[in-house]
């Protein structure tokens, strides 16, 4: 487990997948690995994702279903946030 994980693991409604195959989540199917790949199911997940993302200064991108995205070859040394597993997204 890496150290993201070990980080991460106690946000519940989160699937997580180390040196994740990026692309499976690409339209253009091309693309490296992810070191940690997250897939949040809910919003309040989503946020505490984030949140603790922000405050321990772990680079990071959120990627909804992968339409048009072209990730690059190699390792992404940070986490993916995918977002095709919430449903009823909600902005208040």
């Amino acid at each position: 487990m890496n150290e993201y994980h070990l980080l991460l693991n106690n946000i519940e409604n989160v699937i997580f997948s180390e040196n994740e195959p990026l692309d499976a989540h690409s339209t253009m199917k091309v693309g490296g690995t992810a070191k940690l790949a997250v897939f949040p199911e809910k919003t309040d997940a989503f946020c505490r994702l984030a949140d603790q993302l922000e405050k321990n200064k772990i680079k990071y991108h959120v990627v909804g279903n992968g339409s048009n995205v072209i990730f690059p070859d190699g390792e992404y040394d940070g986490v993916m946030i995918f977002t095709n597993n919430m449903k009823n997204i909600a902005v208040n």
